[in-house]
C-alpha cells in the first residue's frame, strides 16, 4: 500500500511471532479513519500458511469449522478486515465472540460451554491464535472504554495512524494513474518454531514505551512490554536472525509512535 510500509512491516513481524519457540502468536489492532486503507492492508497478508482471513464469524462458527486446525496448529493467525462486522450482532452473540477472542489471544481456549455445547467441550490443550484486525476510529472510540474494562483491548498491540496531505496526494495520483494500491505479501515462515534470544539491555530499552502504552490503557504496562518484546523477536525472525539486535530494537522503538491511539501521521 502507498506509504504504509510501517504498518506492513508491523503486520509481517506480528505474523512471524507465531513461529517463535515458547511464545504465543501476537495480536494487532489497526485503528484509523475511513479511507485509510487499513482493511486492504491487512488483507494483503491473508494468503499465507497458517493465516485465515475472516470477514464475518461467530465463536460457535469458528469452533465448529476450524477447531481441529487450531488444535493442530495449522491456523495460527486470524485476519479480520473489519472487526465491527462480527461484533455487530446481538449483544449475546457479540459478548460470546469478544470472550472467545480474549481467551484465544492470551491464555488460550480450554473449554467451551455454550448452548451449542451444553455438556461442555474440553480441549486436549489450550488453543491459542493471534488476531490481526482493523477497525474504523469512530467505531473504536465508541467501544474503547468497554473493551479496556473487559481486558479485551490489552490483548492487542495497537497501531493507530493518519495520513498527511502528501500521502493523500499520492493516493489520488495512484488512483488517477490506474496504479494498483495493494499487492499480496507471500511470507516464508520457518519449518518449525525458532528460539530467538533477547539481550536484557534491549528488553529494558523497550520499558519506557511499554509504560507509556500502559498509561493509555489504565495499566502498569506489563502486558504492553510483553507485546513489544514479542514483536521485536518476530521482527528479528522475519530477518532470519536468532537474536534481537540493536536494529530490531530501534525499529520497534520507532514503530512505538504508532502503538497508541493518538493517530500519529505516517512518515
Amino acid at each position: 500500500m502507498i506509504r504504509l510500509q510501517e504498518l506492513e512491516e508491523t503486520i509481517q513481524a506480528t505474523l512471524f511471532t507465531a513461529h517463535l519457540e515458547g511464545e504465543r502468536p501476537g495480536s494487532l489492532l489497526v485503528v484509523a479513519d475511513f479511507e485509510m486503507a487499513k482493511s486492504e492492508t491487512v488483507v494483503q497478508f491473508g494468503n499465507n500458511d497458517g493465516v485465515l482471513c475472516l470477514t464475518d464469524f461467530t465463536a460457535f462458527g469458528v469452533t465448529k469449522k476450524y477447531l481441529p486446525d487450531l488444535i493442530d496448529g495449522r491456523i495460527h493467525h486470524f485476519i479480520i478486515p473489519d472487526l465491527m462486522i462480527p461484533l455487530s450482532k446481538s449483544r449475546e452473540t457479540t459478548n460470546s465472540t469478544v470472550g472467545f477472542l480474549t481467551a484465544l489471544t492470551e491464555e488460550g481456549v480450554r473449554e467451551i460451554t455454550t448452548y451449542n455445547f451444553p455438556d461442555g467441550l474440553k480441549l486436549p490443550r489450550p488453543v491459542k491464535a493471534g488476531v490481526i484486525a482493523a477497525i474504523a476510529t469512530p467505531d473504536f472510540d465508541r467501544r474503547r472504554g468497554e473493551w479496556a474494562h473487559d481486558g479485551f483491548l490489552s490483548r492487542f498491540l495497537p497501531f493507530s495512524y493518519s495520513y498527511d496531505s502528501a500521502t493523500v496526494d499520492c493516493v489520488f495520483g495512484a488512483i488517477l494513474a490506474g496504479i494498483p494500491l495493494s499487492n499480496p505479501f507471500k511470507l516464508q515462515f520457518p519449518p518449525k518454531p525458532q528460539h530467538v534470544d533477547v539481550p536484557q539491555e534491549i528488553s529494558r530499552a523497550l520499558e519506557t514505551t511499554a509504560r507509556s502504552m500502559g498509561m493509555g490503557l489504565g495499566m502498569h504496562g506489563f502486558r504492553p512490554l510483553k507485546h513489544l518484546i514479542r514483536l521485536a523477536k518476530g521482527r528479528a525472525l522475519s530477518r532470519r536472525r536468532t537474536a534481537v539486535t540493536a536494529e530490531d530494537r530501534d525499529w520497534t522503538l520507532t514503530m512505538g509512535r504508532y502503538f497508541n491511539f493518538s493517530r500519529n501521521t505516517l512518515t
